[in-house]
């Protein structure tokens, strides 16, 4: 009876031990989870973050390219103004302002050509817009790289002129490059491109 009695008790104790061992592996169980959701939501709360601050740069360089555009615009309108107003003056062969006012013109036409300003603008175009061009390839990849530009250009609300100006090319060549992108996109005619290319964002 001893015996028995004995061996009773051992398995209660093991029984025991045994729901001991359960409630604590079941408790480590749930803070481990409890501690993965928490990081989860944490690790989620800082690429919220992340990408907040990101949006906010972005924003922060378009206004930037908004601005230099502006610059770049007017001061290449005021020049093209002085060009225009030297060619109409007309002076007699041995006038010797003939000959400053031609080195002036001169240095105008060579600005326009080698405009640092504008190589910074179009270098600062596709640093800001990296991400833009790539999912422009991937979703229409039949457009080329002066067409993801000019979609960059329209994105930042400028006309037609002065994507020309910063491009030094025609009014008329932008135009036509407008109306050549709306054929490839098949932009229904109630909707500019810009706005096509926003509401067909992912």
């Amino acid at each position: 009876m001893k015996r028995e009695s004995e061996l009773i008790q051992s398995r209660r104790k093991m029984i025991i031990i045994s729901l001991i061992s359960l409630i604590v592996a079941g408790i480590f169980i749930v803070i481990s989870q409890f501690s993965k959701i928490k990081n989860t939501k944490l690790k989620n709360q800082l690429l919220k973050k992340e990408q907040e601050i990101l949006i906010k740069e972005l924003d922060y360089k378009k206004q930037d390219l908004e601005n230099l555009a502006m610059h770049i615009v007017q001061k290449n309108d005021f020049l093209a103004d002085i060009r225009k107003s030297f060619r109409k003056v007309k002076l007699s062969e041995g006038d010797p302002n003939k000959s400053k006012i031609k080195d002036i013109n001169s240095k105008i036409s060579q600005y326009f050509r080698i405009n640092q300003e504008q190589k910074k603008f179009m270098d600062y175009i596709h640093e800001v817009n990296e991400t833009y061009f790539n999912e422009l390839g991937l979703k229409y990849p039949d457009l080329t790289l002066k067409e993801k530009q000019l979609c960059a250009f329209l994105n930042l609300n400028l006309s037609s002129k002065d994507i020309a100006v910063l491009n030094n090319v025609s009014e008329r060549a932008v135009i036509m490059a407008r109306y050549r992108m709306r054929k490839k996109l098949n932009v229904p005619k109630d909707l500019s491109i810009k706005d096509f290319l926003q509401k067909n964002e992912s």
